[in-house]
């Protein structure tokens, strides 16, 4: 199943969410963890059980329990629309050099971030301080997740480098051009105003409306279908731990780790 996006009418269900989206408390608003294409994929994955969940959520939950988990249930799809044009409104602001060193900054931390946590995920294996520290790095999709896993896995490579550095196939240098990578296109993802532009805010708000219904409506779904077969796979979580092995024809074997030490402080 697929959701299409049709510009006008998505325009016209942001237009119309735009008090909602406006009123909604600062606590509330999350950050953007996948892209818009993401978003709505992963909706169109929940709309295949949207029947199914609605009768279990109807026959299961006290009606002043079911009632929210309902709304959000029936509203997904326009949230997920919403969204994808608020964001795709910010892109009238980029001039076609800005896009052009997005697309290339863009390319280079991709490969960075799937390079450094596979060799992270091998030299801290066994480690269960620093592995718990890359299971939280290792979530998110999108050109600011990247920059930002980048940075942190540059940061604790850093931290450990004395431990690690005789088995990367990179120098501090190199770990240092890839930091200043990710610092550039947060710099670039950031400027224009960013944390004033009203479009940026529009789509932050719009992001948080949808993907806090999507985590709840996942989250009670996955229990009330926790006897279904592969309910992970059919109700994907918005944010699911990466790993390395989608990289490992791009990537060299990593080689075997050292031996654990005791957790740097």
């Amino acid at each position: 199943m697929s959701l299409a996006f049709e510009p006008s009418s998505a325009l016209a269900l942001l237009n119309k969410l735009e008090a909602t989206l406006r009123a909604l408390p600062a606590d509330s608003l999350v950050r953007q963890r996948v892209t818009r294409e993401t978003a709505l994929a992963l909706t169109a994955k929940v709309l295949e059980l949207a029947e199914a969940l609605k009768a279990l959520i109807e026959g299961t939950l006290l009606p002043h329990a079911a009632a929210p988990r309902l709304e959000e249930l029936a509203t997904l799809a326009n949230r997920a629309l919403a969204f994808y044009m608020a964001d795709l409104l910010i892109e009238s602001g980029w001039t076609p050099e800005r896009k052009q060193r997005r697309a290339e900054l863009a390319a280079r931390l991709r490969e960075h971030d799937v390079a450094f946590l596979t060799w992270a995920r091998a030299l801290f294996l066994g480690d269960a301080a620093v592995t718990a520290e890359i299971d939280k790095i290792a979530s998110g999709t999108g050109h600011r997740d990247d920059a930002d896993d980048v940075l942190r896995l540059t940061a604790l490579f850093a931290r450990h480098w004395e431990r690690v550095k005789d088995y990367l196939p990179f120098d501090a240098a190199a770990r240092e051009q890839a930091a200043a990578e990710a610092t550039a296109m947060l710099a670039l993802l950031d400027s224009a105003g960013a944390e004033t532009d009203p479009s940026r805010d529009l789509a932050r708000r719009a992001y948080s409306y949808w993907a806090n219904a999507y985590d709840e409506i996942v989250a009670l779904g996955r229990y009330l279908l926790r006897r279904e077969a592969d309910i992970k796979a059919k109700l994907p979580g918005l944010v699911e731990p990466r790993t390395a092995t989608t990289a490992a024809a791009s990537v060299p074997e990593a080689p075997v780790a050292p031996a654990p030490a005791e957790s740097e402080a």
